[in-house]
């Protein structure tokens, strides 16, 4: 207990020399203005979403950051072939007529390009599709639902009409989407439809396909439990790993992670079996458990320096026990137990930022029937 206790201590004190800002992910890449200038040097990282409106940009990691947007620059492209393009569409405001611009990413090319605009609190993305050999670009998005009486009951519809027609227009007449309801409005489907009609088209124009990076990072924590008594002792060990998808979301992962946990200790009490005299029995145990989680999923708030943090995952887990006794001081002698089971892990707590990728971590992890552990760590 004095051990999480100090622990504890010494992570708080930690916190509090880290809580400055620290440096986030520049990665090399250049950018064209709209003066038609390119730019190479580092462009701030982010997902699809942080990158549609703006950018930040500068020379080298010492120089000040400068910010782009469409309406100072028309692409730019990451090291690692991620690509934006500045494109536009009128807004549905039909009382303005304003023209919008945004960064979209370039998904796949061939004979027509197909690019996303991811937006905050929309299910699905913005598609636009430009077709080389007319110079046609379409704008299709997600159908606006609407408010149907029929049969004097209420209920929500949206028209894809729309988006239908103008991939038809994009494909130069050609039949739009084979097998897409009217009622739907599907990237998955859309890109299928163009990615088989840029097939049909690849030997003048050669298709390419952009696929998204995966993040791996990886974290290793050691805990106590802090519910324990004075004849007991325990230990907790786990290392965790993260997959996730930098360029959708940077607050959701998925997780695989292995545990250890070690518990010894004295238990004493007096049996009572109708007897004048009580019998006396102390058990000596000592038990260890391995545990294995496929599957669980990380959820994390997306501040800079400071992340709260909370995660759940189902596995399964092998306990080897063993444990002796003695009843009224006469050696009872030891039993040997192996427990299969299954897993479920869970906790929260908050990772600090220190570095460009690495994070102190501190959680607390209930386990049922045993107590509740304070675990910390690192994250890199």
């Amino acid at each position: 207990m004095k051990i999480a206790y100090s622990a504890s201590i010494l992570f708080i004190i930690t916190i509090l020399l880290h809580s400055h800002s620290f440096g986030q992910t520049f990665n090399p890449g250049y950018i064209v203005t709209t003066k038609q200038d390119t730019l190479k040097g580092l462009i701030l990282d982010g997902t699809d979403e942080e990158l549609g409106l703006s950018l930040q940009f500068k020379k080298d990691q010492a120089a000040a950051a400068e910010t782009f947007t469409p309406a100072n620059a028309i692409a730019f492209e990451f090291d690692y072939q991620r690509k934006f393009k500045r494109l536009s569409f009128m807004s549905t405001d039909t009382s303005r007529h304003d023209s919008i611009s945004v960064f979209a990413k370039k998904n796949m090319d061939g004979k027509i390009a197909f690019y996303t605009w991811t937006q905050v609190n929309k299910n699905q993305s913005d598609i636009f599709l430009t077709n080389w050999d007319t110079q046609l670009t379409v704008h299709l998005s997600q159908p606006e639902k609407k408010l149907v009486l029929k049969n004097e009951r209420q209920f929500t519809s949206e028209s894809n009409t729309r988006n239908l027609g103008l991939l038809q227009l994009v494909k130069g007449g050609m039949a739009g989407m084979p097998g897409m309801k009217n009622t739907s409005y599907s990237e998955k489907a859309i890109r299928r439809n163009i990615l088989s009609y840029n097939r049909a088209a690849q030997q003048t124009y050669p298709v390419t396909i952009y696929k998204p990076r995966k993040g791996h990072a990886y974290e290793a924590t050691l805990g106590w439990d802090l519910m324990s008594g004075p004849d007991s002792k325990s230990f907790r060990g786990s290392f965790m790993r993260h997959t996730f998808n930098p360029e959708r979301t940077n607050t959701v992962s998925f997780v695989m992670a292995f545990i250890y946990k070690s518990r010894s200790g004295i238990n004493t009490y007096l049996a009572i079996a109708n007897k004048a005299t009580p019998d006396h029995i102390v058990t000596n145990y000592k038990e260890q458990t391995l545990s294995f989680i496929p599957l669980g999923v990380h959820l994390h708030g997306g501040s800079k320096k400071i992340r709260p943090f909370a995660y759940a995952g189902l596995g399964m887990s092998y306990t080897f026990r063993e444990s002796s006794s003695t009843k009224n001081g006469l050696d009872q002698g030891t039993t040997h137990d192996r427990m299969p089971a299954g897993a479920f892990n869970m906790g929260a707590g908050a990772k600090i930022k220190v570095g460009r990728s690495q994070f102190l971590v501190l959680d607390f992890t209930p386990v049922f029937g045993d107590g509740l552990y304070l675990n910390l760590g690192y994250s890199f």
